[in-house]
């Protein structure tokens, strides 16, 4: 149960929080539906899509930094005696990483609780989400016990993120503005699930069906 559970709500609440950003940022949205549409045209946009659509990407990075799935990464422990900030950490001590607080620091992140794809674009802010190069944000855990299902998980959140942007416009529902206050359940979901105004796409580009 733990690893459906791990394997299925941690991709669900990214894409609830993505479909959120979707909803409040039109112009996100918009500029989203456009690379799908000068990259894949009129056909569906498939797996082999996903490398060549990198606004969809930086989206979906922007996603898991502002809104992690879990605040938390699995346990450590110590293997030997050490300090820490002049902090003493003893042999066998468990060790807890809070990654949401990497994620929101200004000194990592400039105005980093403004929702910014484009901060992944820039050319020198290249950032690995596995922490090999260098740790900005941790949505999937690093070193020996990183998630092993990253890439899988990735590919899932930017595949339906990408069909459901191809496929409907997204809006507010009746002008309302979505609450985007967190509840710690497994994952960290939104407090008052997502309600939106979905229109169907027309065939032709940038245009829905009222």
């Amino acid at each position: 149960s733990e690893l459906l559970t791990a394997g299925t709500d941690t991709t669900s609440t990214a894409l609830e929080w993505a479909m959120l950003r979707m909803v409040m940022h039109q112009d996100i949205q918009e500029t989203l539906y456009q690379e799908i549409c000068d990259v894949v045209g009129d056909r569906k946009v498939e797996g082999k899509d996903i490398e060549n659509l990198p606004y969809l990407n930086a989206v979906v990075k922007e996603t898991l930094r502002r809104h992690p799935p879990g605040h938390f990464v699995l346990s450590h422990a110590v293997t030997q005696d050490c300090k820490l900030r002049g902090y003493d950490i003893p042999y066998k001590a468990n060790v807890e990483f809070y990654t949401a607080w990497m994620s929101f620091d200004p000194k990592i992140w400039p105005d980093p609780m403004t929702f910014n794809p484009r901060r992944f674009l820039d050319p020198g802010n290249e950032v690995d989400i596995t922490g090999n190069k260098q740790v900005k944000m941790m949505p999937f855990g690093v070193g020996r016990r990183i998630c092993p299902a990253l890439g899988l998980g990735t590919l899932h959140i930017n595949l339906i993120l990408a069909r459901m942007v191809q496929e409907f416009h997204w809006s507010c529902r009746d002008g309302e503005t979505p609450d985007i206050s967190e509840k710690f359940a497994f994952t960290v979901i939104m407090k008052n699930p997502l309600q939106a105004s979905i229109k169907k796409r027309s065939r032709t580009r940038m245009e829905v069906k009222p």
